[in-house]
């Protein structure tokens, strides 16, 4: 320490408030990464649980559209679609019908009963509101 210190009351911090404010810090510096470990592991868990619960119902359910009809006066349409789903288990599937300008103009849940197969055939007749040009199978799920 110098003069100026001296006369102005600048003195240096002992050894003991030096290593008490840095044990204050790393403390709380200590907490938070414990908190925001906390925080990552809670996020982490529902993501996860999430994810697998989720998937186990949706994505063991997939329609493809194997070909469509338009009928001859343009107010209805026949889908033929192929659904993978699980076997022994009733599935209820929205089918939707669009026109050129992709509004939906006929839509309907065809629920379908228990099949010992994996893979099942539909074949379904939908009446229309307006000219359809295309329709597909929009969801699946088990009831």
């Amino acid at each position: 320490m110098t003069n100026l210190d001296e006369r102005y009351g600048r003195t240096r911090p002992s050894l003991v408030t030096r290593v008490s404010k840095w044990v204050s810090g790393l403390s709380q510096t200590l907490i938070i990464g414990i908190v925001a470990a906390v925080l990552a592991v809670g996020v982490f868990g529902f993501w996860l649980l999430s994810t697998l619960s989720g998937s186990a119902a949706s994505e063991s359910i997939r329609a493809d559209t194997l070909r469509f009809v338009v009928d001859d006066d343009q107010q209805g349409i026949t889908i033929d679609a192929q659904i993978n789903a699980p076997a022994g288990k009733p599935l209820a599937c929205a089918i939707e019908a669009r026109n050129e300008r992709h509004a939906i103009v006929g839509w309907d849940v065809v629920e379908l009963p228990p099949n010992e197969q994996h893979l099942q055939h539909l074949s379904y007749h939908l009446n229309t509101v307006g000219v359809p040009t295309t329709v597909l199978v929009a969801e699946c799920w088990i009831p």
